[in-house]
């Protein structure tokens, strides 16, 4: 039971596999720390798309078109592009250019059409929403593997609000902070197992649900559902859980104005 991120800012697993430190580690000691990531698709992308979807009965191989989606901290685009072959116009945002760069290139296994909707951009999401334009701008805002990573959580919240149309939903998948979670994410997956960078996680910066409610309140959000995610490593499974002890997904709507 374990999550494998990317996450935004300067800790992104990005960062940490591929600058100078943390390269040799990931060639010579670690599996592949993007394959629960792969695979989380198959819990996430339906989930997502069961808050959004618009055109199922007029094209159901595409069931997000016309619904513009910002992905923040993309990475490699794993979730970008999945959401993408589905219709969606998505712009994904990550501050690290090699990840940025890699997302840009995967974009060619969409078709040319598809394509065309599916934009990267390498910056902080502090940066993006520094142009107006981008302000309640998106049908959706997704921050999956990325609160856990921040260094201002108050600040990252009220920026996805911001981007967000009005009554519109924003989806986090992160870490509780637990026992559970530091045995699981830290102890196990970096020390044991080493599955993952030593040092990518720091427990500090793990997010209860109840903080994230919070923080989402005072945006004047109205809050959804908060459930569990459960990551099992030898069948490289993910299922939903009551039990948010370690990690989970949330959704909470923008105000309506």
């Amino acid at each position: 039971m374990l999550i494998v991120e990317i996450v935004l800012m300067s800790q992104n697993i990005f960062t940490k596999v591929f600058n100078s430190q943390f390269v040799h580690i990931y060639d010579r000691s670690h599996a592949d720390p993007l394959k629960a990531l792969q695979s989380m698709n198959r819990l996430r992308v339906p989930w997502i798309s069961s808050f959004i979807s618009k055109n199922t009965q007029v094209r159901p191989d595409r069931p997000l078109e016309g619904n513009k989606i910002l992905d923040v901290g993309c990475g490699p685009g794993i979730l970008s592009l999945a959401l993408g072959r589905l219709g969606a116009e998505v712009v994904g945002i990550d501050e690290v250019q090699s990840a940025v760069n890699l997302a840009q290139k995967s974009s060619f296994t969409l078709s040319p059409e598809l394509r065309s909707n599916t934009k990267f951009v390498s910056d902080t999401i502090e940066n993006f929403a520094l142009n107006e334009d981008n302000h309640h701008f998106f049908d959706a805002v997704v921050a999956s593997e990325v609160a856990e990573h921040v260094a201002d959580l108050n600040l990252f919240v009220k920026t996805c609000c911001k981007l967000a149309k009005p009554n519109s939903p924003i989806f986090f998948t992160t870490i509780n902070k637990t026992l559970c979670s530091w045995i699981f994410a830290i102890l196990v997956a970096e020390d044991i197992l080493r599955l993952l960078p030593k040092g990518l996680h720091e427990y500090e910066k793990f997010v209860r649900p109840e903080d994230l409610r919070r923080l989402l309140v005072d945006e004047q959000c109205r809050l959804g559902h908060t459930r569990g995610m459960f990551y099992n490593p030898l069948t490289d499974h993910w299922a939903w859980t009551d039990f948010t002890g370690i990690n989970y997904g949330l959704v909470a709507f923008t105000k309506p104005y």
